[in-house]
């Protein structure tokens, strides 16, 4: 029996394609976003994948590169279902590998006829597939946002390689962002070391998972580590700390292509700035050196003069913040620059954060740049 792997993030979706498909004979499996797409492809080895664009946590642009990258499933039928216009998506998606490119909403038995002409293909040789067979395809040179349309604004994400810093008052989002950005990077294959000031390692990986971001595996296989970074009193000297977290940071970058310091105040408030100084600039070098790190801050934690240098040294810098409209509290992210390029005007948008989606850009509101 066929099997198909659905992957769309609207449950109505999928339920229609599960009853679909049922009906006309064949075994399906489901996925609602492109990270867990990838782990039901390697447990349950699908003849073929149907796969949805616009998704939280990963789209399916970077699931069909990550398929395409890896020779034990580059040559798995990859059908694109999508609200995308053929216009603005198709062109990319088959240069990516994709076997074919269907827009909703389909025509009735459309979805069977494609199935079977893409199976038909792939026996025959004859689809675009075997083009990629063997070839590495390259590697994504940006860590998702978690949503496509701001992928599409920051030209591809967050780069993958450099320094990031996120800047954000309490419960704005710092941290989500950081687990998000985390397991983008977890499943393309990155190492990943991760300094918490809030979690240990169990709730770290727990905190994820609340948010669909099953981290599990990678803890369990090393790839990824979490390190507490410790409570300092507010009234104590914190230099040695920040020396000690420098230490740390570069000493882990030897192992784990991604850094992630989750978050830097809780002991920078107390400390001598020429350790924060020293803390920022190995970051730096860090990033430089072709790593990525990604550190978040609370604007609280620094000094206007200290917080400017983190800004300027940093090759991608977003600001969280939360605005009342109403009776309304909408969780905003703003975006001063990417690749080390300032955006004079700003990329802002509306997010939510879903438990078991993790960040989605408000349906209501736009992007404005």
């Amino acid at each position: 029996m066929t099997k198909v792997l659905v992957v769309d993030d609207e449950k109505d979706i999928r339920d229609l394609l599960l009853d679909d498909l049922l009906d006309s004979g064949y075994q399906v499996i489901e996925a609602s976003n492109g990270a867990e797409a990838l782990e039901k492809v390697y447990s349950e080895r699908p003849d073929i994948v149907l796969l949805d664009l616009m998704m939280p946590i990963m789209n399916g642009i970077e699931a069909l590169k990550a398929l395409k990258a890896d020779p034990d499933t580059v040559n798995i039928p990859v059908v694109l279902l999508t609200a995308v216009s053929a216009d603005e998506g198709e062109q990319k998606a088959i240069a990516l590998g994709a076997n074919h490119y269907v827009t909703k909403p389909w025509e009735p038995d459309a979805i069977q006829t494609v199935i079977k002409v893409t199976l038909r293909e792939a026996a025959e040789g004859q689809s675009g597939v075997d083009d990629w067979a063997g070839e590495k395809v390259e590697a994504s040179a940006f860590i998702s946002t978690g949503d496509y349309q701001l992928n599409i604004k920051l030209g591809g994400g967050v780069p993958h390689e450099g320094l990031t810093f996120i800047e954000g008052a309490t419960a704005t989002g710092k941290s989500v962002f950081c687990q998000q950005f985390t397991y983008t990077a977890l499943v393309h294959g990155y190492g990943v070391s991760y300094f918490s000031s809030q979690h240990s390692a169990t709730s770290l990986v727990g905190q994820m998972a609340s948010l669909g971001l099953n981290s599990s595996r990678f803890y369990r296989s090393g790839q990824l580590m979490v390190t507490a970074i410790p409570t300092v009193d507010p009234s104590a000297d914190s230099t040695q700390a920040v020396l000690d977290l420098a230490s740390q940071v570069k000493e882990t970058a030897v192992n784990f292509r991604f850094v992630v310091i989750d978050v830097v105040t809780s002991v920078t408030s107390g400390s001598q700035e020429s350790a924060i100084v020293s803390l920022l600039t190995k970051c730096k070098e860090i990033g430089n050196s072709g790593n990525s790190v990604v550190i978040a801050a609370h604007p609280a934690g620094m000094s206007a003069d200290l917080l400017n240098r983190f800004r300027s040294l940093s090759d991608s810098y977003m600001g969280l913040r939360v605005e009342r409209v109403g009776t309304r509290l909408n969780n905003v992210l703003e975006v001063f620059k990417v690749g080390n390029a300032e955006i004079l005007t700003g990329i802002r948008v509306n997010f939510e954060v879903e438990p078991g989606v993790g960040v989605r850009v408000d349906p209501t509101s736009r992007i404005s740049v």
